[in-house]
């Protein structure tokens, strides 16, 4: 693998579908914990890691807002918006993906 081990990314699918394999619900709780059990087997602190953060324009800011409130430098997000490129984030959506990102801060300390 050309990363050699330091890229892995995870779908995660909010409508029914039949992937085992996915993560299933909003990302605003799914990945949380999925980012947390990543940094702890890499020994890493958030401010180690890169997002890269595809989809519509409302999770796209929701993510990156909460990522930087979370204390990840901006430098440390790219991102790609397919649509939606209007569409503000929303508050509790950022809270609760923030709040999961804070605990990652709190295990890895």
């Amino acid at each position: 693998e050309r990363s050699g081990g330091r890229f892995t990314w995870h779908p995660c699918l909010s409508g029914p579908n039949e992937c085992a394999s996915a993560l299933h619900g909003r990302t605003t709780s799914a990945a949380p914990p999925l980012i947390v059990d990543a940094l702890k087997m890499d020994n890493l602190g958030l401010p180690d890691a890169h997002f890269h953060i595809v989809g519509n324009g409302q999770v796209v800011k929701e993510w990156s807002t909460a990522l930087e409130e979370a204390g990840l430098s901006p430098e440390r997000i790219t991102t790609e918006i397919y649509f939606g490129h209007k569409v503000e984030a929303e508050a509790a959506s950022v809270e609760s993906i923030r709040a999961g990102l804070s605990a990652v801060a709190a295990v890895l300390k």
